[in-house]
Order: structure tokens, then sequence, then C-alpha cells
């Protein structure tokens, strides 16, 4: 897998950090400008209303009085009109901003999550520069994963033999995530405690060996969950643990005839 990741990166810190300067320019130019529009057309609101004043008496002799509440609604639209524009611009420039900023902030917490940093890892802000110097390659893209939660990401690996893992979790708030999926195989565990993924063929009192297993070496289960294709079939057995599954232990489950695949998962919350 540390062969997969990172041109795209680079490039996408390049777009990304192009799209910030470019609706800098586009939204606080726009801004600037109407801003500029905005106190021209209250001096031309203020001069205007500062005259009338002073002219009362000349207005009311000349009856210009229909007039000049003509010239002032027209002086006031433009004055309304200016600030709605600058407002609106000013507006939006931060939210967009944000919102970029956030994508990016997305992509490097996900780099830093595939090379096994911390959130707390002050190196994650240089997760990308960290996966090019592994040779590892990374891309994005958009898809239809279905009925999830909104803050949903497939990760897909593939090794230099053509190996693909793939894992599909969930941001559900408040510091919490939820796995849902391993390698097409319906998934449920919070990563709030060690876990131990068994893929394996259905075979009967198989759950039964594996717990006993993990019984024998002391170690205490907290949940476990199984998914199968069919009967006989290929079946996935995710066991979360109140302690960590060693190597000693992976191996000994790895040892069983009908276990194909051993992954270990250390808490993450």
């Amino acid at each position: 897998m540390k062969k997969f990741l990172v041109a795209f990166l680079i490039c996408f810190s390049m777009v990304t950090t192009s799209m910030d300067a470019d609706a800098a320019k586009r939204f606080g130019g726009g801004s600037a400008r109407f801003f500029v529009k905005q106190q021209r057309s209250v001096a031309d609101t203020e001069g205007f209303v500062q005259e009338m004043m002073n002219g009362q008496k000349v207005i009311k002799v000349f009856c210009h009085e229909a007039q000049s509440i003509e010239d002032f609604d027209r002086i006031n639209d433009k004055l309304c009109d200016d600030s709605f524009k600058a407002h609106t611009y000013a507006g939006i420039l931060g939210p967009i901003i944000g919102n970029i900023g956030n994508i990016l902030y997305v992509v490097l917490a996900l780099v830093g999550g595939v090379l096994g940093m911390n959130s707390y890892d002050p190196q994650i802000k240089n997760s990308l520069e960290i996966a090019k110097e592994k040779g590892i390659q990374v891309e994005f893209e958009g898809g239809d994963l279905g009925d999830v939660h909104p803050n949903t990401v497939r990760i897909t690996a593939y090794t230099t033999d053509g190996q693909m893992t793939s894992l599909t979790g969930s941001s559900v708030g408040g510091g919490n995530i939820e796995i849902i999926d391993i390698n097409g195989t319906a998934a449920k565990f919070t990563g709030r405690y060690p876990a131990v993924i068994i893929n394996h063929y259905d075979r009967l009192g198989i759950i039964s060996h594996l717990t006993s297993i993990l019984a024998i070496n002391q170690i205490n289960i907290a949940t476990v969950v199984n998914s199968r294709d069919a009967t006989g079939k290929n079946a996935v057995t995710m066991i979360e643990t109140e302690s960590p599954v060693d190597s000693a232990v992976k191996k000994e489950l790895e040892s069983m005839p009908p276990v194909k695949s051993v992954v270990t998962m250390d808490k993450v919350n």
C-alpha cells in the first residue's frame, strides 16, 4: 500500500491554493468596488438631503416637493443597490474560502489517517509531503455510497502486487466514527476498542473457535459482528476487544484452516 498514494495531492494543494486566491480576487475585488460605490452614494445622498433641508423655502415657493421626492428616491435606491452588492460579495467571500479550507483539511486528515497518524499529531499538516516521501500515490473522487451518513468516505488501497483493501467509515459527530464496510462486507464498530477482523470461510462452530482462542489468551470480548455471503461461502467476523490482539494471538487465529486473513486494529478514540 505504501507504494500507492501523491502527484494528485500536490496538484490538489496547488488547485485549492489557486481557488483561494481566485475567490479572494473575484469576490474581494467585487466587494471593494461596490464599497467604493456605496460610499459615493452615501455622499450623494447626504449632500442631497443637506441641500434640500437648507433650501426648503425655495422648494416650497417653486412647488418642487414632488420632484425632490423623486430625486431622493432615485439617489437612495442607488445607495441601497450598491450597499446590497458590497455586503453580498463580502458575505460570500468568507464561506467560500472557509469551505475550500475545509476540503483541504479533510484531505490532510484522510491522508494522515492512512499514514497511521493520530489526530493530535503536529505532522498531520504535512501528511501530503510525507506521503510523497514514502512513495504513496493518492487519488480522490466523488461517488454515491448509497444510503449512508453524509460524512462518509471509502478508502481503497492497492498494493504493488494488485491486492485491494477497502474500508468505509463515517464521522458521526462528537468526535466519534463508525466503520460500516470492510472489503465490501457490512460492518459496524466504532473504533473505541481494539478490533480484529477475520476473513474466513463459513464453517460450523467457527465463531466459537475464534472466540475461544481469545478467551484462552485472556482477551475479553466487547462486541462480535458476523457477516457472510451465504452458507459455506465467504464470511467476515469482526470482534472488538478490551485489550489489543498481539502478534502471537494473530498468528494463532491465522493458523486455523478456515481462516483466510486476520487484520488487527488499535482503538482510534
